[in-house]
């Protein structure tokens, strides 16, 4: 879906990939992904390792959820 601008009824310009990234700030703290991609799990990893974040992943909702109880 393409974010819609208020003034009109047509869609608000795309940043390019590349620009979204240089505005990023650098982010601290901890991420848990849950995912059983193991291509989606890896591009996140490298755009928020990137950004200063330390990422934790879990193929399921029970392991993520057993990976927070344990780690919090």
């Amino acid at each position: 879906m393409t974010p819609m601008s208020r003034s009109t009824s047509e869609p608000a310009p795309r940043a390019s990939s590349r620009d979204s990234a240089e505005e990023l700030p650098e982010g601290v703290g901890r991420i848990l992904v849950i995912d059983d991609e193991p291509v989606v799990m890896d591009v996140l990893r490298g755009v928020l390792a990137r950004q200063g974040h330390q990422v934790e992943f879990a193929v399921d909702a029970t392991s993520g959820r057993k990976m927070l109880e344990a780690d919090p």
